[in-house]
């Protein structure tokens, strides 16, 4: 099924805490670090908050466009990691930001597939108020990693991402979303304690599903993957999005990767491999560009969207 939405993204800004981690200092040798294409990560500090993360990154971000808070009608917040269990972020954030009261702003509790659900969840809000609207994705997920685990504690790095997306009746955002409830325990954290993933489930779920899924996408749209400009695949690790790309025999160069700088981000990491991407590279005037994120759930889904090149990015630490 193809779900559409008429909005498009003005701005992404993206948030990482200063506080930075390489795996070559905590024993993992170069060939290992080759392999999972994952050195540098950035940990938050124990006193550091993701609604404070994410009033400055959206503060910062309106600024830039010239927004005005009260003409924000929608805030959604995907993470997996809130500071407290209720009430949501999104909500802390509607006080935060002097966002209206009849705003609406509410939290969906989503990983790595959660971009693309987002886009569309905010899009679709936007159908009926026609105004603008802000996306947090995110996670400090060291807060629920056990530093004791070694299949997790290299992979996996703290950071959110803002997107500012307008009404627009002439854009056109598709979506391809999905879940399958059955892999739940693939990626899992109980209450109160610390995240464990079966790597190689995860591992064998991504190449079997990923490249099939947005083959299917694509084909579903009527977009030629040769009109494609860039391909932003979420960043789980080398080995993964390797595979996928592979499978999929499309030229590598569409794949911009972000592992070795930022790890992997969570639902954070396709908007900033979009933000690193662009401020190194020349932007044509209106580019296609296909995004994927997967993971917990099992969950995944892809949108293709129209990124402008007055589109505004910036990626900052705090």
């Amino acid at each position: 099924m193809i779900l559409q939405s008429s909005s498009r993204i003005c701005g992404i800004e993206s948030l990482l805490p200063k506080g930075q981690a390489l795996n070559e200092d905590i024993g993992y040798d170069q060939n290992w670090i080759d392999r999972i294409g994952i050195n540098s990560r950035y940990i938050a500090q124990s006193l550091d908050r993701l609604d404070e993360f994410a009033k400055l990154a959206s503060v910062n971000l309106c600024d830039r466009l010239s927004w005005s808070m009260a003409d924000i009608d929608v805030c959604v917040v995907i993470t997996q990691t809130p500071d407290n269990q209720l009430p949501g972020i999104a909500i802390h954030l509607q006080h935060l930001l002097g966002l209206r009261e009849d705003a609406i702003c509410f939290d969906i509790n989503l990983g790595c597939s959660g971009y693309p659900y987002g886009l569309y969840v905010v899009g679709s809000l936007l159908e009926k108020t026609k105004g603008k609207g802000l996306l947090i994705t995110g996670d400090f997920s060291s807060r629920i990693i056990d530093p004791l685990d070694t299949a997790t504690l290299p992979i996996f790095s703290d950071g959110i991402a803002v997107t500012a997306l307008a009404y627009e009746a002439d854009s056109n955002m598709m979506f391809s979303l999905h879940t399958d409830g059955q892999g739940s325990q693939a990626i899992h954290c109980p209450n109160q304690g610390a995240l464990t993933m079966d790597g190689m489930a995860v591992f064998s779920f991504a190449l079997a599903q990923i490249p099939l899924h947005i083959n299917r996408f694509v084909d579903e749209t009527a977009i030629d993957s040769s009109d494609i400009d860039q391909v932003f695949l979420h960043q789980a690790n080398k080995m993964i999005s390797e595979g996928i790309i592979r499978r999929l025999d499309w030229p590598k160069a569409l794949f911009p990767t972000t592992l070795m700088k930022y790890g992997n981000t969570s639902s954070a990491s396709i908007p900033l491999t979009i933000c690193d991407h662009y401020a190194n590279a020349a932007k044509a005037s209106k580019q296609l560009a296909l995004l994927t994120g997967f993971g917990v759930g099992l969950s995944w889904g892809s949108a293709i969207v129209q990124l402008d090149n007055d589109m505004l990015i910036n990626t900052a630490f705090q």
